[in-house]
């Protein structure tokens, strides 16, 4: 690689300092002035110089004197530089003296040509002032040295287009130059032309000639020619060129030119041909018309397999008219799946493919493209399923299933039930979720006039017995009051959902760990989300795994604190049962709240239903279910529209689709996520024996008694520390009063209800703290990262700048009245564009005020979230220096835990007063009142005082020395007594002192942190083994599966058919069993070497 040092190969550029940016894209005054070159770089000359500046100038800057070469006008002033004026003359005289002056970014010259840019852009704003200077002059100017300037480049400022950066240049340059022999192509090779065929009987010019636009070569042929090398290609777009002086290439058709396609018999021969028919076939180059000779052989077949033998798809079985290739159902099929195009569209642009000027000509085929393309959709799912005859069609049968999840007897070992780790390995993790898009419109077929050709078979729960159940009434035992009352419209019978226009207001879904969806265990969500409703979708994963013999499910759900609660009552009691007593006794579920809403429930509820908290559940978090739905909602247009049983038919190939997309990625994910976790339970490990390394034996013993014997609110701060305002309740509060002035949802005309502005402002805070915490990951001094740093903050980058595009996204909504392109050009920069990002006239003109009021209330609640974090830090550091003190001298390893442990505690209070300053910057452009704030102050570092010390030496005696605000501001502390010297203020700081409460917390949650991570390293594994093996079984399956239908009544070739198709697909299973072995192979290498490195 070329080197500043080493010598350089003279190239015709121009320097980039004196580059003229173009007037209407670029910002003269942002443009970078390079550096200084180093000594070993070549310095131009004052001639080379004086070139470029010619080139930049008005023409009137520019005498010349006979023949002699273009001078710069010596008299001719520049714009001016400061104080004074520049002039050309004044720079060549400096230059003699100091030549790198063109170089010095506090230069006159470079002075002189900003300035002469910013003035030259505003006097033409939309042509260059190159254009000034005639071709003449620029000929000149390159005869005097070619080796300077490119022809191009020279070129371009002469026409007025300066060049832009080398990136976007050359691209440019290669459409302009191309623009021509795209008009040569509108015009044969030769002004004579021919019929090239070596083999052509024609030696004089014809009056009609045909040139094949899908053929890789574009010579002439005369129709019989073109015919015979077209025999097997009949969807080939021709195009004929007839003499004349207003000769041009005029579509046409092989048909026109005589071709008749001879079907049966593979295209050969046929003994016994019939007669001819004209047939419409679309295929992926447009729809096409042409001639078939049909096979009147008596053992022949009949029609339409004639033509499914030669890859096209009757639209009817009798007397076929019409056709659709094999290749452009895949296309549409591939296309609906990734791109979710409609068909509507795509027949569309095909016909324009077709004709782009006269569509009367076209043949409209797009209704029974409607139907082939559904039968095609529907034919391809069995075939992959395996299945010949419609009548196989068994529950969830043409699913793809999760390799890693658990399937007793096909990937779980042998005795996995006496496993001691058998609630972690071998539990069923499944997540539910609404989605309210994927709607169907009133009026269109329901499911008795257009039933879905899947069926049971797919992932919709059995339609009969969903009607039957949702239909019947609660039992009186089941109309318990659940104890938590978050904000929510799930499973709430006063709220219903305002779609007159709509038959089904959404789908629930459900999920496993690995973000595949369940077998039957989709339904539709009538009006709202019910909880009879969401009954059937769990009730079916329930009934699948005590079939299968799974003994645990781990279920996650927004609302599961309220679902649970009469959850069993509703399924094993009533009119319509789903469960027995004895089924739901053969089986133990976990009802969790997915970690992102868990936020939004009572404390009590989130300490019963964190996966933080709970065990055998590893780093579940129960929201991945949510993912799937932003690819699934882009279908909504096209299944909004169908009727009721082809607009399933789609959502199940598009599931399928997104099922396999993750299966056969499945196994370097997990290796991936195994070498993740394994970093994170190392640094969790660590965590919590640096804690405990500086702790004595009876205060750690006292520690894991008190945890054993507390439930979930061991978790969080006592009730008596924490009676100030927290964001949690602010959220609640602000929930609570958006529910209840929109009791009937507010909808727009499709009726999608809008987003929540108060959880669009939480969710920003989410983000902001998130950026806060990648910055200061950013800032921290080179050489303290740990390894996987640098991944982690990767990953976090990425995640941020999603996230940044679904909040801007969402504020188009909420925000309709900021200007166009403010939001583009903010979100480049990553700002959240919060009302506290603008003044209050700014707010009021944009229609901000209510958005600022909820960030003002949310923020507050998020301040004192940050204050207790910082005096949890300060305590904790203040003990780990105590005890520290205490351990000085118990030798090396304790002595490094106790650095690390204090260095960690330090870095704590660092990291949340940096939290709580930007907070509090943004909360005061909201402008609050005094009584709003509620004791909330400016932090400053002083008041960041180790409470230890200010107990020490009875700081709180001295009536000048006040005990800092962020310990004052606790409800608990009054603000006379610090001043009176009250032994209460003693009493009431040694609480926030004790280890009992932020030293307990510390240690919980480090306990619990390397807990959930040991156990996400052990599940990994396990899964990953799971993945290999099932692979392997279903390779095996597939070779055994063509016996299926050795006895049926098929035809030799179809059953040779079925058995190739069967070796294919244990073939793609094969390849998939390699990949999951090499990777279990992988992570099985990497726990030796960590072994080998104890």
């Amino acid at each position: 690689m070329e080197t500043v040092d080493q010598p350089r190969k003279r190239r015709r550029t121009v320097h980039h300092s004196l580059a003229v940016p173009h007037p209407l894209t670029s910002n003269v005054d942002s443009q970078p002035i390079p550096n200084r070159p180093k000594k070993n770089m070549p310095i131009r000359n004052d001639k080379k110089i004086m070139k470029d500046i010619m080139l930049r100038l008005p023409k009137q800057a520019i005498t010349r004197t006979g023949d002699a070469p273009p001078t710069l006008h010596p008299k001719l002033p520049l714009a001016p530089v400061g104080p004074t004026s520049f002039r050309i003359s004044d720079y060549l005289d400096q230059s003699q003296e100091d030549p790198d002056i063109a170089f010095r970014r506090d230069g006159p010259m470079i002075k002189a040509t900003r300035e002469l840019v910013d003035e030259e852009v505003a006097e033409h704003t939309e042509t260059s002032f190159l254009k000034t200077i005639s071709n003449q002059e620029g000929l000149a100017i390159l005869e005097q040295d070619s080796t300077e300037i490119s022809d191009q480049d020279l070129m371009n400022r002469i026409a007025g287009s300066p060049p832009p950066p080398t990136t976007l240049n050359e691209p440019n340059l290669f459409r302009a130059r191309i623009l021509p022999d795209l008009f040569s192509n509108e015009c044969p090779l030769e002004e004579d032309p021919r019929c090239v065929h070596p083999g052509c009987y024609t030696s004089t010019p014809l009056e009609k000639l045909y040139k094949c636009t899908d053929c890789f070569n574009s010579q002439l042929y005369c129709a019989h020619c073109l015919i015979n090398l077209h025999e097997f290609q009949p969807f080939h777009r021709v195009k004929s060129w007839t003499l004349g002086p207003s000769a041009f290439f005029a579509p046409d058709t092989l048909k026109v030119a005589g071709q008749i396609i001879q079907v049966g018999h593979s295209g050969g021969p046929c003994p016994e041909p019939g007669s001819t028919s004209d047939l419409n076939v679309m295929d992926i180059g447009g729809i096409f018309s042409i001639t078939v000779r049909w096979c009147d052989c008596i053992d022949g077949v009949g029609k339409s397999q004639q033509l499914l033998h030669h890859n096209i798809f009757p639209a009817t079985d009798n007397k076929p008219s019409t056709g659709y290739t094999f290749r452009l159902l895949k296309h549409y099929n591939q296309f609906s799946v990734t791109a979710k195009i409609s068909a509507y569209d795509y027949v569309h642009c095909l016909e324009y493919l077709t004709n782009a000027v006269d569509q009367s000509i076209v043949k409209n085929l797009y209704a029974n493209f409607i139907k082939v393309s559904r039968q095609w959709r529907v034919l391809q799912m069995m075939k992959r399923a395996g299945v010949m005859l419609l009548s196989d069609l068994s529950p969830g049968l043409v699913t793809v299933p999760c390799p890693a999840c658990p399937r007793p007897g096909i990937n779980l070992p042998e005795g996995w039930k006496d496993d001691p780790n058998a609630a972690l390995l071998y539990a069923l993790f499944v997540s539910g979720d609404g989605n309210f898009h994927l709607q169907h419109r009133a009026g269109r077929k329901n499911l008795a006039e257009d039933p879905s050709f899947i069926g049971i078979a797919g992932y919709w729960a059995d339609q009969i017995m969903f009607d039957r159940y949702v239909g019947a009434r609660d039992p009186p035992s089941a109309r318990k009051e659940p104890s938590c009352s978050t904000n929510t419209r799930a499973g709430d019978l006063t709220q219903f959902f305002k779609g007159d226009k709509l038959d089904v207001s959404g789908v629930f879904g459900i999920s496993c760990r690995h973000v595949i969806f369940k077998p039957n265990a989709v339904i539709d969500l009538k009006k709202g989300e019910k909880f009879r409703e969401v009954d059937v979708a769990f009730g079916s994963v329930v009934i699948n795994a005590i079939k299968t013999g799974i003994m645990r499910i781990v279920a996650s759900y927004d609302v599961a604190c309220k679902f649970k609660v009469n959850y069993v009552a509703r399924n094993s009691q009533g009119q319509e049962v789903l469960l027995t007593k004895d089924d739901l006794e053969k089986i133990s579920i976990t009802w969790l709240v997915p970690k992102f809403h868990l936020g939004g429930h009572e404390k009590k509820c989130s300490d019963d239903h964190s996966f933080n908290f709970t065990k055998d559940v590893g780093r579940t978090s129960g929201e991945l279910v949510e993912t799937p739905w932003a690819e699934m909602n882009k279908a909504k247009w096209i299944t909004k529209q169908a009727g009721s049983g082809s607009r399933r038919d789609i959502l199940i190939d598009l599931i399928n689709w997104w099922n396999w997309l993750k299966t056969i990625k499945m196994s370097d994910r997990i290796e991936q996520d195994y070498r993740d976790a394994l970093k994170q339970q190392r640094a969790a490990a660590e965590r919590l024996l640096s804690i405990e390394a500086v702790l004595p034996s009876e205060t750690l013993q006292s520690l894991e008694e008190d945890s054993a014997r507390r439930g979930g609110e061991q978790y969080r701060p006592d009730d008596n520390l924490t009676k100030f305002p927290t964001r949690k309740a602010a959220l609640s509060a602000l929930q609570a009063a958006e529910l209840e002035d929109t009791a009937i949802p507010v909808q727009d005309s499709e009726g999608i209800q809008p987003p929540s502005t108060t959880l669009f402002v939480n969710s920003a805070l989410d983000i902001e703290a998130k950026q806060v915490k990648y910055a200061q990951l950013c800032d921290e001094p080179k050489g303290t990262s740990k390894a996987g740093d640098r991944e982690r903050m990767e990953h976090m980058k990425q995640s941020i700048d999603k996230l940044l595009e679904g909040h801007h996204n969402t504020l188009v909504h909420l925000a309709p009245t900021l200007p166009t392109g403010y939001q583009e050009q903010q979100e480049r920069k990553g700002d959240l564009t919060l009302p506290s990002s603008f003044s209050s006239a700014h707010r009021t003109a944009f229609n901000l005020d209510h958005l600022a009021d909820i960030e003002k209330k949310l923020r507050i609640g998020q301040a004192y979230d940050i204050l207790e974090k910082i005096r949890r830090a300060l305590v904790l550091r203040t003990t780990m220096g105590n005890h520290s003190r205490d351990l000085a001298g118990s030798g090396y390893k304790v002595t490094t835990r106790m650095r690390e442990a204090h260095s960690r505690a330090q870095k704590n209070v660092r990291r949340w007063a940096s939290s709580y300053k930007t907070l509090w910057r943004a909360l005061s452009a909201l402008n609050p009142k005094p009584s709003e704030l509620e004791g909330l102050q400016e932090l400053h570092d002083s008041d960041l005082i180790v409470i230890g010390d200010w107990l020490q030496y009875e700081q709180f005696r001295d009536q000048d020395r006040q005990l800092p605000w962020v310990w004052r501001i606790t409800p608990l502390l009054d603000s006379t007594a610090d001043s009176q010297g009250d032994n209460t203020l003693s009493d009431r700081i040694d609480q926030w002192n004790s280890e009992g409460t932020f030293l307990r917390l510390e240690w919980v949650h480090a306990k619990a942190a390397a807990e959930r991570w040991r156990e996400e390293v052990m599940l990994l594994k396990e899964e990953l083994r799971r993945c290999m093996v099932w692979f392997t079984k279903e390779a095996s399956r597939w070779l055994e599966h063509p016996t299926q239908y050795e006895q049926a009544r098929f035809s030799d070739r179809q059953k040779r058919g079925f058995r190739a198709y069967c070796a294919k697909r244990a073939g793609h299973f094969t390849i998939l069993a390699s990949m999951a072995a090499s990777s279990y192979k992988s992570i099985l290498h990497l726990d030796d070497l960590l072994a080998s490195q104890g």
